[in-house]
């Protein structure tokens, strides 16, 4: 990163330009190639989305778009799985599931990836594990929802992954009070902070639980299908 180290990066909405800090934002883009030249990453805060997003609904985006606020995050990548060991087959291919992302939110920001496919890893823990290992230097925080955290204690290697994570959680209603009487929530109830602004930054672990968000949607209910 010579002639840019001495540059603080600004939280504002990023745009493709030709700042090389900028530039990882477009080219994440470009997911056949996602590990191009990791050390143009250094220094950001990235925000880590991962699901299966079968299908992807306003919901997410609304999540994925209060962690960026919330975190002062510079991007979130969408990492789109093939496949959850927890749910059933996906009714879409991972290509036509990241472009319903792209249609829904054209924000350079948002970045849909199939890094996942790429790595071959078949838990979150490996994924993260793989990223922050090709990644030294960037900054990330694991974005989800509240019904994951009702069922984290079931993630394999959920504790490892909450030990070197920083998790950023959305509340919803109807789950966030049931989830915070989960396994993982009072197994990490003295890790919780009050403020989110420097998650990234903070001691692993580290989780914030976002207030609840009023969005109805829900994947298996577009899809048709009864909860688990």
């Amino acid at each position: 990163m010579t002639g840019t180290s001495a540059r603080k990066v600004q939280v504002h909405e990023l745009r493709p330009s030709t700042n090389p800090l900028n530039n990882p934002l477009t080219w994440c883009k470009a997911v056949s190639i996602p590990f191009a030249n990791p050390a143009l990453l250094r220094r950001l805060r990235i925000g880590l989305f991962g699901g299966t997003f079968d299908p992807v609904h306003p919901g997410h985006l609304h999540l994925a778009q209060a962690a960026r606020r919330a975190c002062r995050l510079h991007a979130v990548w969408w990492l789109v799985s093939p496949g959850h060991w927890m749910k059933s087959p996906p009714q879409e291919t991972i290509g036509d599931r990241i472009a319903r992302i792209r249609r829904l939110t054209p924000d350079p920001a948002m970045v849909p990836t199939d890094l996942e496919a790429h790595l071959g890893t078949t838990s979150t823990w490996q994924t993260t594990q793989q990223l922050q290992t090709r990644f030294a230097g960037t900054r990330f925080v694991w974005i989800m929802g509240a019904d994951n955290l009702s069922d984290l204690s079931r993630w394999i290697d959920w504790q490892r992954l909450a030990g070197t994570l920083p998790l950023f959680i959305a509340g919803r209603p109807g789950i966030t009070h049931a989830s915070l009487r989960g396994a993982a929530a009072r197994r990490l109830a003295a890790k919780r902070l009050r403020k989110p602004a420097h998650l990234c930054h903070h001691q692993t672990p580290a989780w914030f639980m976002a207030p609840q968000h009023n969005q109805p949607h829900a994947s298996r209910l577009l899809r048709g299908t009864p909860a688990r």
